[in-house]
């Protein structure tokens, strides 16, 4: 899904998407083992609010200050505020309450599935083979991961063969030559 660009793969986009990847599989553990007494949407809030205090400092050193905001920019961060961000958050932490660790991380899967229809849908990015490929991949992978386990079956028993009853070998009948049956032709 990276896809086949000429100029080839930004690795330090790799290196953030992975790095993104972990910071959130950690997120999810911490979450599960701290937050079982915490409604979704304090959970939320605090995880968001700690997340901007480690992200601020970097933000200002790396970018500079803010730009100012107007009319359209306002109206486009209240929404990746409000929707994009505190309600999926609420959303993804409630699920993470009522489902199996199983079912969320084969869910987590769908991020790139996602980023891909976005990207064409709104940013005008193509959709070729790469793509089509890519996405039909994580899409059987979220299927064969949604597929309840195989219960082990036991090992066919082989039936024991009778054991060989020899008898000694001074009451052993001397072996005599029998003549063949005729056969019933």
């Amino acid at each position: 899904m990276l896809g086949f660009d000429v100029d080839g793969v930004d690795a330090w986009g790799v290196a953030a998407s992975l790095g993104a990847m972990v910071a959130s599989s950690i997120g999810f553990v911490l979450t599960s083992r701290w937050g079982a007494d915490v409604p979704a949407l304090p959970m939320t809030a605090w995880q968001l609010i700690g997340g901007s205090v480690v992200l601020l400092p970097v933000a200002i050193l790396v970018e500079g200050a803010p730009p100012a905001l107007t009319t359209q920019s306002a109206i486009g961060f209240a929404y990746l505020t409000l929707v994009a961000t505190a309600l999926a958050y609420v959303a993804w932490f409630s699920g993470l309450r009522r489902l199996t660790p199983g079912v969320v991380g084969v869910v987590g899967l769908l991020n790139p599935v996602t980023g891909v229809v976005l990207g064409v849908a709104v940013a005008g990015e193509a959709f070729g083979a790469p793509q089509i490929v890519g996405v039909l991949l994580v899409l059987t992978g979220i299927v064969l991961g949604a597929l309840p386990p195989r219960r082990e079956r036991p090992p066919h028993a082989e039936p024991a063969e009778p054991a060989e009853t020899k008898e000694p070998a001074d009451t052993a009948e001397p072996a005599e030559t029998k003549e063949p049956m005729p056969s019933p032709t």
